[in-house]
């Protein structure tokens, strides 16, 4: 039988020839090699013995057999105080080995569990593609084309907005002027102290409501005067009155009737009647200004219609004040009194918005015959009340309001 070798791509060449082998060998051969191999088994027993009859060898080959004995001993020690852990680590290969032989131990489940796999990545790939349809459909109208235009918008946007804040900041423009200018964020600032200067009076202003009324006591006429005045305080030092008030008699008119007798060209007369009146206004107003220093203040302006000015004491914690007016100038004899109507007050708080007044009033009245006349005494009571008491009634106005 001949066994070709496998072929290493090397042939003998046309008309080539097979060279000679090597000889087989002889009996003669092999008992040489033979011999060697006797030589060089009885070199390594001598060296074993040498070593066996010296005292070190002897030494080594008892600490070798020591160790191999204490290794056994550690090794049985290890095997016997882990034997649970061990027995347990056999039990679950046992249990594992069982789960997968129970899982492709029956080559149906296995087969149906890859033609599932199967068609799961068959149905990933048809999604992606379909997606990949849909992304790339549509040429200029499709979903990539309509995200590359919104990324361009978005860079030109940015681009434009990079233009703006560097024109900004190199001080170009209204804005930019606006921030890289001193001068404009200081006109701003001033513009800006000097509205506050104007507000903040305005929001530190107090106004203040007062009524009050008169009881004329002069010759038991009991006529009543009704006076209201509204006050505006900016500062604890200065405010502003604006009231009104009626005359004590109200509205009269007085008639009175004579006769006239002229004589006509015949030398005969005639009689005419002619009629006088006299009307005194009934509503009167009150415009002033004032300004205080410590316990006194000064009033100027508007008193019942007429020009004047007054002065006001404050004592006991402002609660009592005495007023003192002069108003309705007049240096003619025929005017009834003498140079102007003077007027005296005195008003005292009671309570927080309840307060008293008396006082005389017109104190340079003339009689007909030219006398000083007696002066007009008065009594009265009067209600006063501060911004912060007007908003907490009608607060509670319309709280109530609202609770029906």
């Amino acid at each position: 039988e001949i066994i070709r070798s496998n072929d290493a791509g090397k042939y003998i060449a046309e008309k080539g020839m097979i060279g000679t082998s090597g000889g087989a060998g002889d009996l003669n051969s092999l008992m040489i090699l033979f011999g060697e191999i006797g030589q060089d088994v009885k070199r390594i027993t001598g060296a074993l013995a040498s070593s066996v009859d010296s005292d070190s060898g002897r030494s080594n080959i008892e600490q070798m057999m020591d160790n191999l004995n204490k290794m056994t001993s550690d090794l049985v020690g290890v095997v016997d105080t882990n034997k649970t852990g061990i027995n347990n680590i056999i039990d679950n290969l046992n249990v594992t080995t069982g789960n997968l032989r129970e899982v492709f131990g029956n080559r149906n489940d296995v087969v149906k569990m890859k033609e599932d796999l199967t068609l799961t990545i068959e149905a990933l790939n048809s999604a992606a593609t379909a997606i990949e349809e849909i992304v790339n459909s549509g040429g200029e109208n499709s979903l990539v084309s309509k995200i590359d235009g919104a990324f361009t918008s978005l860079d030109q946007t940015a681009s434009n907005m990079n233009e703006i804040t560097g024109r900004v900041n190199r001080g170009e423009g209204t804005v930019g002027r606006l921030l890289a200018d001193d001068t404009t964020i200081n006109k701003i600032d001033r513009t800006l102290d000097s509205i506050q200067n104007i507000t903040d009076p305005m929001n530190k202003t107090q106004f203040n409501f007062d009524y009050h009324n008169e009881v004329q006591i002069r010759d038991f006429t009991d006529e009543v005067k009704h006076v209201a005045n509204f006050r505006i305080q900016p500062r604890p030092d200065k405010y502003y009155l604006l009231g009104v008030s009626d005359n004590y008699t109200f509205k009269t008119v007085e008639k009175t009737t004579k006769t006239n007798l002229s004589q006509l060209d015949d030398g005969g007369t005639e009689s005419r009647v002619v009629e006088q009146s006299n009307t005194e206004e009934r509503f009167k107003i009150n415009l002033q200004i004032a300004k205080r220093w410590n316990a006194v203040a000064l009033r100027f302006g508007i008193f019942d219609s007429k020009g004047g000015f007054g002065s006001d004491v404050f004592m006991l914690n402002d609660n009592l004040k005495l007023g003192f007016e002069a108003y309705d100038w007049d240096f003619a004899e025929s005017s009834g009194r003498k140079f102007a109507r003077f007027r005296a007050t005195a008003d005292y708080t009671i309570f927080n918005h309840i307060y008293a007044t008396a006082g005389a009033d017109d104190l340079s009245r003339l009689t007909a015959d030219g006398d000083w006349d007696q002066p007009g005494l008065f009594f009265g009571a009067g209600l006063k009340f501060n911004d912060e008491d007007i908003r907490t009634i009608f607060g509670l106005a319309a709280s109530a309001a609202a609770s029906r």
